[in-house]
Parts: C-alpha cells; structure tokens; sequence
C-alpha cells in the first residue's frame, strides 16, 4: 500500500493561483494607499506656509513671496516642490538641485529642501496652478511626482482653500 503524504502538484498550483489572484488585488491597492499618505505632505505644507504667510501678514500688513523671510522651513526630505511661480506654472517636479531655470519668481522652498530662486526638476512643469491675485492675496502651488503617470499639484490661497487641480493618483 502507498503512503500518500504531502501536496500533489496540482494542490501546489491552486494555492500559487490563489496567491497570484490576492496578489493582482491587493498590490494596486497598497499603491494607491502609498500615493494618497504621500499627498498629505502637500497638504502639510501648503498649510504650514498659509499660516506662515498670515503671521507674515499680521505684523507687516502685506503678503512676501519670499519664504525665507517668512520662516517657513519644514523639515526631513520632500516629496512637494512648494512656491509662488512664475507665469503661474507649478515648480518643477522632484528631485532637484536648486538651480536656475526660470520656475520660481521668488524665494521657494525646492524639494531638496534647499532654498532659491529656482528649481529643476525631472520633467517639464505641466498644468496650471494659480491664476493672477490681488497684492493683497496669494496662491502658491505645491507639485510632485508621486509614483503616478502625471504629477500630482496643489494649491492654496490667503482663504487657506486648499485644491488638487491636478490629482497624481491614477482612478
């Protein structure tokens, strides 16, 4: 008489299918998981530098695009471009170096965590951000590359309105 013990090959195969079909299920869902704890950075900081920009406002009564002036300073390493920019483009998307290329109009945090006047980025700025604000407003605009076909762009004015013109997260 045989003894029968252990797995056949064909056990073996349901088990590995049934691995592969959680695994097609889970895997894009813990992407997409990673992607929106990601986008909290953005809005972090877009929120420190709304309150940064009131304290600015309340002691001198007008707005400064210039964030080293204002303090604002957040700490460990960036995902988020985060700025006032030129011609109302985003900034350039992460990693960058801090030099020049014409994005940023004034004093932006670059997500190196360097400070300039401009940053580089992987790619091209795409999307718009802001349009034209008052002197006695602002819009700055946070962007950057999250894992997802496009960029991922945020912005926030002297409201504290906080928008994602352009999510980064694929549906």
């Amino acid at each position: 008489m045989k003894n029968n013990k252990g797995f056949s090959l064909i056990e073996l195969m349901v088990v590995v299918a049934i691995i592969g079909i959680l695994s097609a299920v889970a895997i894009p869902q813990y992407q997409r998981f990673q992607r929106k704890a990601r986008q909290s950075e953005a809005k972090a900081n877009l929120g420190g530098l709304y309150t940064t920009m009131e304290a600015f406002s309340a002691e001198w009564d007008t707005y400064t695009s210039d964030m080293g002036i204002q303090g604002y300073s957040p700490a460990g390493t960036l995902i988020y471009n985060v700025g006032f920019t030129a011609d109302h483009l985003p900034p350039a998307i992460p990693p960058v170096t801090g030099t020049a290329t014409g994005l940023f109009d004034s004093l932006g945090l670059c997500a190196d965590a360097t400070y300039g006047t401009k940053c580089t980025g992987g790619g091209a700025a795409i999307g718009t951000v802001v349009t034209a604000t008052a002197a006695n407003s602002f819009l700055a605009g946070a962007e950057g590359s999250i894992g997802g076909a496009v960029t991922d762009v945020w912005s926030i004015n002297d409201q504290k309105v906080i928008a994602n013109p352009q999510d980064g997260i694929p549906d």
